[in-house]
């Protein structure tokens, strides 16, 4: 039994967030389980390893102590906030094993299926265009704060039945989400930011019970109807599914497309082959998801005294799936560290998991990305990296891997709406 590795950094640094592949090859030559001093984590990098865990649901739980019902010094106070203003946190989705899982899983997919997505497309190019003509006619912007931010924002806000001045409010709760699961979230914003989820919550328990009595085509509303085998979600499960679905349907795709169009501004040569053959984009949007994976990673709960790669892991450890890790995994990747759009077998990154978690809305999330860069490079053709801004660079986050900005510069345009 080897003894695990504990000295050769933490995913805590700033320095490394912000630039991890260093790191994450180190564990991937010397540690590939690697006990993180910064968290108390198991990181767990090889591609191999990971599609292990992943498919052992039995050893290795989703429902850890990290994302859902958090053991911290107030998770005592968060509870009793939760159950006097608004219902329990309870494991959903990606954050619950078998069978509670198949369930969950099963009404979602009766929402999440090709159909709705196709439907949604042409919705989707319309709030591109309308987002492009906000800043078409100024000759610049920030590409992520000024268009990616919104785009995804706007739709799944819109698919949960939010009012447009109640977007900004949204995306206020989305972060929150994000930020209160950092490891090292300080109790006292903690609370803070569990007050504005039970302000979601109860948001989206009104409109919930407004489709109950009648019914509309959209998301929420079709989740709140979903049958299977005469079972429908409890008011407390479609609550924690619609925020799992704000947060995955928000922060992913607003990361991908300004990570997809950064790595196409950073190579000219690849720009002008996507605007000479745009059929390319979804290669573009595959090999960024390896390459820049927006979710980095994800947690498990080890059920048991197990082993991997050689090293003893107790039971009632937690697990840090490092997916951007496993994306550069020189024993699954040639070359990883080269961006390569021709790459083959691209589609099997884990940046949207692997097994019975696979994100439920991927096919949504690459039709967004998809319309937005095609949209994008056709209607601002000599778009470019501003020079009158520091270059772009990734934040210092521990949940997301996202550039801070990306500021670009193009010949102003006119507007396609009046």
């Amino acid at each position: 039994m080897d003894i695990v590795k504990d000295d050769l950094g933490s995913y805590t640094s700033g320095e490394v967030q912000r630039c991890p592949f260093p790191f994450l090859n180190r564990l991937l030559e010397e540690a590939p389980v690697y006990r993180d001093p910064g968290t108390d984590m198991y990181i767990v990098s090889r591609y191999e390893d990971i599609n292990y865990v992943n498919s052992h649901p039995e050893i290795f739980s989703s429902k850890t102590p990290i994302m859902i019902n958090r053991q911290t010094s107030v998770s005592e106070e968060v509870a009793k906030r939760y159950r006097e203003r608004g219902w329990p946190e309870e494991h959903v989705l990606a954050f619950a094993d078998p069978p509670e899982h198949g369930l969950h899983r099963a009404l979602v997919d009766k929402v999440f299926t090709p159909s709705y997505v196709k439907k949604l497309e042409p919705y989707t190019l319309n709030l591109v265009d309308e987002l492009i003509d906000g800043f078409i006619e100024q000759g610049e912007t920030d590409l992520s704060s000024g268009f990616a931010v919104h785009l995804p924002m706007y739709i799944i806000s819109d698919q949960l039945g939010v009012a447009r001045q109640d977007y900004e409010q949204f995306k206020l709760w989305s972060n929150a989400w994000v930020d209160r699961n950092d490891p090292n979230c300080p109790p006292d914003r903690e609370l803070m930011l569990t007050d504005r989820l039970i302000d979601m919550q109860n948001y989206l328990a009104a409109r919930a019970r407004e489709y109950e009595a009648a019914p509309n085509d959209n998301m929420l509303s079709r989740l709140v109807h979903a049958e299977v085998n005469g079972e429908k979600l409890t008011m407390g499960q479609l609550l924690m599914i619609a925020q799992l679905l704000l947060v995955a349907g928000n922060e992913t795709t607003t990361t991908g497309i300004t990570s997809a169009m950064y790595m196409i501004l950073s190579d000219p040569a690849l720009k002008a082959r996507l605007i000479a053959d745009p059929s390319m984009i979804p290669a573009v949007i595959e090999e960024m998801l390896r390459a820049h994976a927006p979710v980095p990673h994800q947690y498990r709960y080890t059920t048991q005294d197990t082993e991997l790669c050689g090293v003893a892991i107790p039971k009632g450890s937690v697990l840090q799936v490092s997916y951007l890790a496993g994306n550069y995994d020189k024993a699954k990747w040639e070359c990883p560290e080269k961006f390569d759009i021709d790459r083959k077998g691209v589609r099997n990154h884990l940046a949207f998991g692997r097994g019975i978690h696979f994100c439920v809305g991927n096919q949504l999330a690459r039709m967004e990305m998809r319309v937005a860069i095609g949209r994008l490079l056709e209607r601002l053709k000599d778009i470019r990296i501003s020079e009158n801004h520091p270059a772009p660079q990734f934040m210092e986050h521990f949940q997301i891997h996202a550039l801070e900005s990306l500021h670009v510069t193009f010949t102003p345009g006119t507007r396609m709406a009046g």
